[in-house]
């Protein structure tokens, strides 16, 4: 449990303890921007077991955040680094604080602001425990993924974890390696990173999006027998949700 917090008074010895959590897992997130007139945006956002997250839009071609949550009695802190694609092969990056806090159990009321000062966000959090009280193994996430990332475009990418972790895989023109851990078998969360560093990038000239080395967040779905990630490697981000052949 990343976050406990007791709450009721004092009194006779009947009263009860109420307990506020935020779990790893997937959350369902709504965002409204500084700026909007109440408009909001949905999201989706993964958090693993020491609190670091990752919040992706749905309707962009590719707008990200990535960050890590503190936990103190019901209260939140944290770090928000915001990668986002402008258009064609241009990224923008912003850096900011998250603070907030935990309303209900699952449930957290968030306040992300760029440390220029230039721009805010509110965000909602409502997690999804049937997805996320699956649990996840690394047996289960086993074996070879083909199909498609999103980073602007898509492109096909195919790779294999093994048994240990171990993943290998290819992307147009270069090959990769990484690992997948699984932090918490309670939870249907996972930790992934991937070093691309002998590919060039389309920066470089290459076909291939992908260059450095990244690290995110995943889950496993299980109706549909595929893995959903979102990456960064600091410049650039990646979102893949690729089924097992």
């Amino acid at each position: 449990m990343l976050v406990a917090a007791c709450g009721g008074g004092g009194g006779s010895s009947g009263d009860t303890t109420a307990t506020l959590s935020a779990d790893p897992g997937f959350y369902l997130s709504d965002v409204s921007f500084s700026g909007d007139t109440g408009a909001t945006t949905d999201a989706l956002t993964l958090m693993s077991a020491d609190g670091t997250y990752v919040t992706v839009l749905d309707d962009a071609p590719f707008d990200a955040t990535f960050g890590k949550l503190d936990f103190s009695g019901a209260a939140v802190s944290g770090t928000a680094v915001n990668i986002f694609l402008l258009s064609g092969d241009l990224w923008g990056k912003t850096r900011g604080t998250v603070s907030g806090e935990v309303t209900g159990t699952g449930t957290l009321a968030l306040q992300a602001t760029a440390e220029d000062g230039g721009s805010s966000s509110t965000v909602t959090l409502q997690r999804q425990s049937d997805l996320s009280n699956q649990g996840l193994s690394l047996a289960t996430l086993a074996g070879t993924y083909t199909g498609t990332i999103a980073s602007g475009g898509t492109e096909s990418l195919q790779f294999t974890i093994a048994a240990d972790g171990t993943v290998s895989g290819s992307h147009m023109d270069c090959n990769f390696t990484g690992q997948a851990s699984v932090p918490n078998g309670r939870f249907n969360v996972f930790e992934l990173a991937l070093d691309a560093s002998s590919c060039l990038g389309r920066q470089n000239g290459a076909e291939s999006i992908l260059y450095g080395n990244f690290t995110g967040l995943g889950a496993y779905d299980y109706a549909g027998a595929s893995v959903v990630f979102i990456i960064n490697n600091t410049e650039i981000g990646i979102y893949g949700e690729i089924p097992k052949r």
